[in-house]
C-alpha cells in the first residue's frame, strides 16, 4: 500500500485531469498578458516620438492676401467726402432709425405735427405759417395756414405713421422738432409727397424729382395755396 502511493506521486498527471487543465490555462494567460504589455510599451514609445517631432511648416499663399492701404504722404490732398443731405441722405444711408408714431396728433404747421411726447418735421418740404392768410381767386382771403394743417391731420388721423429719421437731432421739448427731419408714411403713402401734390406744402430742395413733379401737378391744377399763386398776405396772431 505504501509503495503504490510513492509511485503515484512521482508520475506526471494524466491528460484531462483537473491539474493539467489549470496549468494550461495559467500558461495561456501568462502569454496573453505578456503580449499586451509589449504592445502597450511599443505604443508609448511611438507616441513619445510623435510628440517630439517638429510640425511641418505650411507654405503661405499670397493669392487672397488683402493689400495694405498706402499711407498718404504729407503733400497729398485728402479726398473730399460730400455728405448726403435731406431726403438723399435718408434714402441712401445704410441705417435710418424708424418709429411707429401713435396719436393723438396735433398739426403745428403743414409739415410739422406733434404727439404727446415728440414733434415731427417732415423732410424736404415746408408749409405756410400756422395762421397764414392767403389771397385766392377773386381777391378773397382765406385761412390757408389752418387749411394746410387740416390737410396734414387728415392724412394721419386714425393711423399709425411710420417715420424714419433722415437727419438732425430731435429736441427735448414736446412741441419743438429740433433739427430732426423725418420721412413719414401712412398706409404706405408718403406724407410729404401728398401735401405737395395737394398744394398745402412746397419742396425746399431742387433735387427731389418726385417732389418737383408733384409741385408741377399742384400748380397746373391750382390746388391748395396755388389757387392764388401761394400769395400769403398776412399772418394772423396766434390764439392763446
Amino acid at each position: 500500500m505504501g509503495e503504490d502511493t510513492r509511485d503515484m506521486r512521482g508520475k506526471e498527471p494524466a491528460p484531462g485531469s483537473p491539474s493539467s487543465q489549470w496549468r494550461s490555462l495559467a500558461i495561456t494567460g501568462g502569454v496573453t498578458l505578456l503580449i499586451a504589455v509589449c504592445g502597450l510599451i511599443g505604443y508609448s514609445v511611438y507616441a513619445a516620438r510623435l510628440r517630439g517631432r517638429p510640425e511641418p511648416v505650411k507654405p503661405v499663399s499670397t493669392a487672397n492676401t488683402v493689400p495694405v492701404a498706402a499711407t498718404p504722404s504729407e503733400n497729398e490732398t485728402p479726398e473730399r467726402l460730400t455728405p448726403y443731405t435731406g431726403r438723399d441722405f435718408g434714402m441712401r444711408s445704410g441705417f435710418r432709425p424708424s418709429v411707429v408714431v401713435i396719436g393723438p396728433f396735433e398739426p403745428i404747421q403743414a409739415h410739422v405735427f406733434t404727439t404727446e411726447t415728440r414733434a415731427f418735421a417732415l423732410d424736404g418740404i415746408e408749409g405756410p405759417p400756422a395762421n397764414a392768410i392767403c389771397l385766392g381767386d377773386e381777391k378773397r382771403l382765406w385761412a390757408c395756414g389752418l387749411q394746410s394743417r387740416a390737410a396734414l391731420i387728415g392724412l394721419i388721423r386714425d393711423k399709425e405713421p411710420v417715420c424714419q429719421l433722415v437727419s438732425g437731432k430731435p429736441a427735448s421739448m414736446v412741441r419743438d422738432p429740433g433739427t430732426a427731419l423725418w420721412n413719414c408714411t401712412a398706409d404706405g403713402t408718403d406724407l410729404g409727397l401728398r401735401l405737395v401734390e395737394g398744394g398745402w406744402a412746397r419742396p425746399t430742395t431742387r433735387t427731389d424729382s418726385a417732389l418737383l413733379a408733384a409741385l408741377e401737378r399742384a400748380k397746373a391744377a391750382r390746388r391748395g395755396l396755388w389757387e392764388g399763386e401761394w400769395n400769403i398776405v398776412r399772418v394772423a396772431p396766434a390764439i392763446p
